[in-house]
């Protein structure tokens, strides 16, 4: 957490289980400007204050090696819904921000922005489960989840059920906007995404 913030602790976890058919190679391993795309996240989101960073599923001793936490998708191939359901069983604080591995132009004053709209306090604490980053659309994979038993059980019981749609869980919960430059919710897909 950043010093002199008070606000309730929040843990982030980068989704680098994917694929990448698109990309025809590991996405959380393109360098952009540089710096693979998974490092460029988990420095965007201990330098908005999230502490700690962990990534789910992917190539984990590659990602160890980048020196960044790693552990298991508890549902590989299985899609973004199981990977966000794993970060939040295994992390411990009260917020969880998980962001896909190709959002990689995610700054750190978005990350604490988002951060702080997750746990401002209002006069009804639980007005919202997750925020969710939008542009002229909702990024669901770029969102603020609130860590409660009642939400991990929410988003089990969908993916239970057969849901696999990010969109499809947050049907189920209680969804707060936030308006984010589109630049910082690019995508890096495939190869031409790059130039």
């Amino acid at each position: 957490m950043i010093a002199g913030n008070n606000r309730p602790a929040v843990s982030g976890a980068i989704l680098t289980g994917g694929r990448s058919t698109r990309m025809g190679r590991d996405k959380a391993f393109v360098a952009i400007d540089g710096v693979y795309m998974v490092v460029r996240l988990a420095t965007a989101l201990g330098d908005g204050g999230v502490d700690p960073v962990i990534a789910i599923g992917g190539d984990r001793p590659r990602i160890s090696a980048a020196g960044i936490a790693s552990i298991a998708d508890d549902w590989p191939g299985e899609g973004p819904l199981g990977g966000i359901i794993t970060a939040m069983r295994f992390c411990r604080t009260p917020w969880v921000f998980v962001v896909a591995c190709d959002l990689a132009m995610l700054s750190a004053p978005t990350v604490l922005r988002l951060g702080d709209a997750a746990v401002h306090r209002s006069d009804d604490v639980d007005a919202h489960d997750v925020v969710v980053a939008q542009t002229d659309r909702l990024e669901p994979l770029c969102a603020v989840w609130r860590r409660t038993e009642a939400v991990i059980a929410t988003l089990a019981d969908a993916f239970e059920a057969g849901e696999r749609s990010v969109h499809g869980g947050l049907s189920r919960l209680r969804v707060k906007r936030l308006a984010v430059e589109a630049s910082e919710l690019s995508n890096f897909n495939a190869p031409q995404d790059l130039r």
